[in-house]
């Protein structure tokens, strides 16, 4: 229905000429072929967005066009990629002041490293989204960024810390009706949960956030990391063959998608699943499989890439920080004139 009335409503754009209403039109088409998990359709649509906010020059549809395509990356697993998209995404929606954009760019740009390990820049950025989306009073947002900081503390095994965050966003997401951020906080106290031995209490959170996103968001996004959260804590309560089955079924469910990120994370489990029922044949392939596609994400171009993202944001905040000190150093010259010429004013 989403679809059909975005389609429907850039038909009225193009005979109304209206293409600023076609870049929202297109964008918002993109985020959905993005909830639904496909992902080609997702950067056809925001490759659209883009060119058409370049041939009217709208900065601000350059910025959300960009951002749109850097997050699809994010999905796939191609970070590298997306961190030089976000870094261009987020300079001109710094640039015109959309704190929207950029909340959404500092958010997405932590998620990233997340996947690649970086948990210092992670919480940098993330932090950051949080600060600007309680600013501008948006709550859904508010309640994904609390949800991804739990997620984050529960991978450093800060598990009081991170209920707390989950919490707080689970609260507000159910305040707001957010169906897509209250299964994602259900799902990370369903891996505390794992974590501290409760698993049929595990077992039963993620049971009903793979039930959530499939029956009543109807997404593909983010399935394919509850089956592997459920092959794993099956395993765990011992019966081998329901485990594997979830896990086989996340590998099939990421591959189809094209969804690195869970593939990687796919295989090495069922390695380790394997392993465990004394498959050492299977085991090792799934590994050699994990490694070879390690290989390809975190490649040493891949890495060139981000240290080169790196780099740039460093020199930006020096130019930022250089600049902050030139306007103080003027405006204390100034106050110092000012206050000279009022002593001058009372002794006369």
């Amino acid at each position: 229905l989403a679809l059909e009335y975005h389609q429907r409503s850039d038909v009225i754009a193009i005979e109304t000429g209206d293409k600023h209403f076609r870049i929202n039109n297109i964008s918002g088409t993109a985020v959905i072929y993005l909830f639904l998990g496909d992902f080609p359709k997702a950067l056809e649509y925001a490759t659209r967005c883009l060119s058409l906010a370049e041939e009217i020059e709208s900065k601000d549809g350059i910025a959300g066009g960009l951002s749109m395509i850097a997050t699809t990356y994010v999905a796939i697993g191609d970070y590298a990629h997306s961190l030089d998209i976000f870094s261009r995404s987020l300079a001109i929606a710094e640039e015109i002041d959309a704190l929207d954009k950029v909340g959404w760019c500092l958010g997405n740009i932590g998620t990233a490293y997340m996947a690649l390990g970086d948990h210092d820049r992670e919480l940098e950025y993330k932090t950051r989204a949080l600060g600007i989306a309680e600013e501008i009073g948006d709550k859904v947002t508010v309640a994904g960024v609390l949800n991804n900081l739990g997620a984050l503390h529960l991978g450093l095994g800060n598990f009081a810390t991170a209920q707390d965050y989950l919490d707080r966003s689970l609260s507000i997401s159910e305040e707001t009706g957010s169906v897509r951020y209250s299964t994602g906080a259900k799902f990370n106290i369903g891996r505390i949960q794992h974590k501290m031995g409760i698993l049929e209490g595990a077992y039963q959170t993620y049971i009903e956030v793979l039930n959530q996103r499939r029956d009543v968001l109807l997404t593909k996004l983010d399935v394919a990391e509850v089956l592997i959260a459920l092959g794993d804590v099956v395993l765990d309560l011992g019966r081998a063959q329901e485990g594997l089955k979830f896990l086989e079924e996340a590998l099939d469910f990421a591959e189809k998608m094209g969804d690195k990120g869970n593939i990687l994370i796919a295989h090495k489990q069922l390695a380790a699943a394997h392993s465990k029922v004394g498959d050492s044949a299977r085991a090792y392939l799934h590994l050699t499989m994990h490694y070879a596609l390690k290989d390809e994400i975190f490649s040493e171009e891949s890495k060139k890439n981000v240290e080169k993202f790196n780099m740039r944001v460093a020199i930006a905040n020096k130019e930022r920080d250089a600049e902050l000190a030139r306007l103080r150093a003027e405006r204390a010259e100034r106050d110092l004139s000012n206050s000279t010429l009022h002593l001058l004013a009372q002794t006369e």
